[in-house]
Order: structure tokens, then C-alpha cells, then sequence
């Protein structure tokens, strides 16, 4: 009894020394990135203070975190599993399953009932073809365009020797080209061109997170409507060899602008249309 009451009282001085925070308090970021949470807006301890709910508060060291706190973002908007997006597919089910019932008392009337319609099989998208001349030309390309728009990821191993290199670049000559061969409309994609060159043997895959102005987009390396290689695959890249590829991002990310560019917990920061 009495230990029982010793952790009532401890639990009950935890509770009146603990910090509250109201339903109506204000959280937010100040420029130096320190966090505040206060009553009023009026008593942000900054100036160009950026105001958000306390509960969407990012980690107050997100380089500490295994990937980039951007990417756990995007990661949560796609999966599948997260309860936001099991609503949707709840509701696309009972669809489904009401379409089949219809489809059953259909069958049972007889000879003359309308048949279901069937959604065609989507197609794989196509890709446009570029010559051996084309390629060594896009390469150089590429290579050039760092020149005026140095946009170059620099990834090292565990004992600091550098292991990969990825470019990234925008040509307009080679987005009209991309686009007009897979029938996108020019005013709602963009297309930037990479390449990877291994130093030593190492293993690529396309894991990209585009970030601009607090908006993400992850282009699917399963989707080649949004990435695709020209030269090699995914995967293991022996010394020497290069991999090279475009992404589609829609046309928001506007490669006049500063974007974020982010390959699995690395990432760099260029305008790549200056």
C-alpha cells in the first residue's frame, strides 16, 4: 500500500512539473532553425518566423537521421501501408467487389445481359531511341553542362575513397525529344538526363528525391515513363563503366531554380538551367 502510494505521489509531481501544451498553442521554426512553441504568434521569439502544428515539428537534427528528413516525408505519402492510404484502397475494394456482385446477378439474367467492360492492360511506355553517336554525344553533354551548371554528386565509401560520381543536367533539345517520344505534354513534365561513373565497383540504382520550394517527388525506378537508362541497368557498376539515364518530374520543378537532389542519404543543391 504504501509503495503503491509513493508511485501515485511521484506520478502526480511528474505531472505538475511536466510541460503542457495547449490545443491552441502555435509551434514553428525560427531562420536559425531553433524551434519555439508559444500561445500566440505575436510571442514568436523571431523574426520571418515559419509557423506549423506542434505535431508537424520536423526533427530538430534531420542530419542525424539515416536518410534525409525529405525523403521519410515522400516515403510516407507512398506507402501503401500507411492508414491515410488504406482508406483509399478500402474504398477501391468495395468498388471492385461491388462491380463483380453486378457482374454475378448480370450473368444469372441471361444471354442478353451487358457485358462488364474490361480495363485494357496498361502498355509499357515508350522509350526514344538514341544512336551510339547520340549517347557519346549526351554524355559529353552532360559533362559540359557542369561547366556552367555544376550539378555533381561526389559519393565515397567508409575509408573516404571516392567510389561514384552522378551529373545531372537539363537539355532542352534532349526533354522535346524524351517527351514527343513518350506523348507527354511538354507543359506538365521535365526532363533531366545522369549519369553515373564508378571509380571502383560499386552498386547504383536510380533511388532519386527531387526537392524543390518544400515540394518532393521521387521519380519509380519501376515506372519507365519516369526513369529510364539509355546506357546499362540497375545495379552492380564495374570500375570505369557509366550508367545513363533520364528522369520525368513534372514541370513545377523548374530547373531555372535552386533544386535539392537527393541519392539515397547523399544529396546536393543546383540550378541546373541558370
Amino acid at each position: 500500500m504504501r509503495q503503491a502510494l509513493q508511485r501515485g505521489f511521484v506520478a502526480l509531481c511528474c505531472a505538475a512539473i511536466a510541460p503542457t501544451v495547449s490545443a491552441d498553442s502555435i509551434a514553428g521554426m525560427c531562420p536559425d532553425g531553433s524551434a519555439f512553441i508559444v500561445q500566440r504568434a505575436a510571442d514568436a521569439p523571431c523574426a520571418r518566423a515559419r509557423f506549423v502544428a506542434p505535431s508537424d515539428l520536423p526533427p530538430l537534427r534531420p542530419q542525424m537521421l539515416p536518410k534525409p528528413y525529405m525523403w521519410y516525408v515522400d516515403e510516407e505519402a507512398r506507402d501503401r501501408s500507411n492508414p491515410y492510404n488504406l482508406l483509399e484502397d478500402a474504398a477501391r475494394l468495395r468498388e471492385l467487389r461491388a462491380a463483380q456482385q453486378l457482374g454475378s446477378d448480370t450473368a444469372s439474367a441471361g444471354p442478353t445481359a451487358a457485358p462488364l467492360a474490361i480495363a485494357e492492360t496498361a502498355q509499357p511506355a515508350p522509350t526514344p531511341t538514341f544512336s551510339a553517336d547520340d549517347l557519346g554525344g549526351l554524355v559529353r553533354l552532360i559533362a559540359l553542362r557542369q561547366q556552367i551548371a555544376p550539378a555533381t554528386l561526389h559519393v565515397a565509401d567508409a575509408s573516404g575513397r571516392e567510389e561514384l560520381r552522378i551529373h545531372f543536367a537539363h537539355a532542352q533539345s534532349v526533354e522535346d525529344r524524351v517527351l514527343a517520344a513518350l506523348g507527354s505534354n511538354p507543359s506538365q513534365s521535365r526532363v533531366l538526363v545522369f549519369y553515373a561513373r564508378a571509380l571502383q565497383p560499386t552498386d547504383f540504382h536510380p533511388n532519386f528525391l527531387i526537392v524543390q520550394g518544400g515540394a518532393t517527388f521521387r521519380p519509380d525506378p519501376s515506372d519507365r515513363a519516369e526513369v529510364e537508362f539509355l546506357v546499362g541497368t540497375p545495379g552492380e557498376l564495374d570500375a570505369g563503366l557509366l550508367a545513363l539515364g533520364y528522369l520525368v518530374v513534372p514541370a513545377r520543378f523548374d530547373p531555372s531554380e535552386p533544386y535539392d537532389i537527393y541519392w539515397n542519404d547523399r544529396s546536393i543543391s543546383a540550378i541546373l538551367q541558370p
